[in-house]
């Protein structure tokens, strides 16, 4: 497996646009429940961090996060904004030691990994948590894969497909929530609240 580079490289290209617009979101709708599971001040791991929105939001409350994402173009936007504990790295080789993290927050990130990865990746995700550990996943609903004009690759699954990748992962499903894009863009996400 290897990074898509086509996706990498359209973030890398519009960092600082996608940030603006990301910064300019607020999921507190789907930090609290995620949050309100961890232990206090446990690693946290946003994956798939971009501009990093959500890593801050969880150090603001208390949480030791470390922001991943492939792009250095986002993370160069997120260290601008006082980013600290960044790292530059892909779904399909995360660098840590499994069992590093009580949390891990993958928020509209891993759409992108292809459908034939994802079983894999959610594996290695599930190998990085704790025991107990809680992981916090958001998708665009649908299905089938393609390339946006842009180039971005996107994996689309509905709420049926998602349960099953992870559960064929090792994860017990907790909560699940359906939402229309806080963007406003005619799309519905499902996330999923699940633990090792």
């Amino acid at each position: 497996m290897s990074p898509d580079l086509r996706t990498i490289a359209f973030y890398d290209g519009n960092a600082a646009a996608y940030a603006d617009a990301s910064w300019a979101q607020d999921l507190s709708f789907l930090l609290d429940p995620f949050c309100a599971r961890l232990k206090p001040g446990c690693r946290v791991l946003d994956l798939g961090s971009g501009a990093g929105r959500d890593t801050e939001a969880l150090s603001g409350r208390g949480f030791n996060a470390i922001a991943l994402d492939a792009s250095a173009g986002l993370l160069a936007t997120h260290h601008a904004r006082g980013g600290q504990l960044l790292v530059q790295g892909a779904f399909e080789q995360l660098p840590f030691r499994p069992r590093s993290f009580g949390g891990i927050w993958a928020c509209a990130s891993l759409l992108h990994v292809p459908a034939v990865q994802l079983k894999n990746v959610l594996f290695d995700i599930h190998q990085l948590l704790y025991k107990e550990g809680i992981l916090a996943v958001s998708l665009k609903s649908g299905k089938g894969e393609n390339r946006d004009a842009e180039g971005r690759r996107w994996t689309f699954l509905d709420a049926a497909q998602t349960r099953q990748e992870l559960e064929a992962a090792g994860f017990r499903l907790l909560e699940e929530h359906r939402n229309r894009d806080a963007a406003g863009r005619p799309i519905e996400w499902i996330s999923f609240l699940a633990t090792r």
